[in-house]
């Protein structure tokens, strides 16, 4: 069982003092009871399967190429952050200028991350023409070796931070953005940031660290596909990522 009280977290955020909160809560969860009885052994490895692929008659072939990435309890988490911003974050990201716009063949492209307790993923997905899926897988991991291999540029470091920044101070504008903010961080990171403690790891992150972590992440071996379009070679698929 994991829907247990020593297993949850309620966050209010709004017009409610502390004592209204816990009457709130002890009125609408105080019947529960039991414990956790299962606890998850940390995930230490991945599947040595390289390409999911479902063939399916479809108008474009849509796909997400990536790596294991890391967790939220990392030291590297912020910069796993600041990494997929400049790969593939925002309008003015790497995947979107290179292979969107210079090369005119996704519908979407863009580069996320996400970050649980002890795992994570970085990972690209994008809307391909049909024609075109192998290039795109092409073009995508060209842009996965040039950061392993030259690294980030300062300012595109600075930059990523600064949309993470905007980002954020948006999305708190709504107040169950905000609960979510903190009930997260409760759940899955080591410590409660409040919002300006939040921005100082963001600011803290430094072109080393998104180097380093992208040397560790995206290398060949690492990387997973997954594709959904008309096409049935699985075997060339896998032999683009060698």
């Amino acid at each position: 069982l994991l829907y247990t009280p020593d297993n949850l977290v309620i966050t209010f955020a709004g017009k409610i003092t502390d004592k209204e909160a816990l009457q709130l809560a002890e009125k609408h969860f105080g019947s529960l009871g039991g414990k956790k009885k299962r606890v998850f052994p940390a995930l230490d490895a991945y599947g040595t399967e390289k390409v999911f692929l479902r063939t399916k008659k479809t108008e474009q072939s849509h796909l997400v190429l990536g790596a294991p990435g890391v967790g939220s309890q990392d030291p590297m988490h912020f910069a796993h952050k600041v990494l997929a911003v400049i790969l593939g974050g925002n309008m003015s990201s790497r995947m979107f200028l290179n292979i969107r716009e210079a090369k005119g063949m996704c519908y979407y492209i863009d580069t996320e991350v996400d970050s649980y307790m002890d795992a994570g993923s970085i990972a690209t997905r994008a809307g391909i023409d049909q024609s075109r899926l192998e290039e795109a897988i092409k073009l995508i991991i060209d842009e996965y070796d040039k950061v392993t291999d030259d690294g980030v540029l300062e300012e595109e470091v600075d930059r990523a931070k600064s949309f993470l920044r905007g980002k954020i101070t948006l999305s708190l504008e709504d107040t169950e953005e905000l609960a979510h903010f903190y009930g997260k961080q409760q759940l899955l990171y080591p410590e409660v940031r409040d919002v300006k403690e939040y921005m100082k790891r963001i600011d803290a992150v430094t072109k080393k660290d998104v180097d380093a972590l992208a040397r560790r992440l995206l290398t060949h071996r690492n990387l997973r596909l997954a594709v959904i379009g008309n096409t049935k070679d699985k075997d060339g698929l896998e032999a683009l990522l060698a």
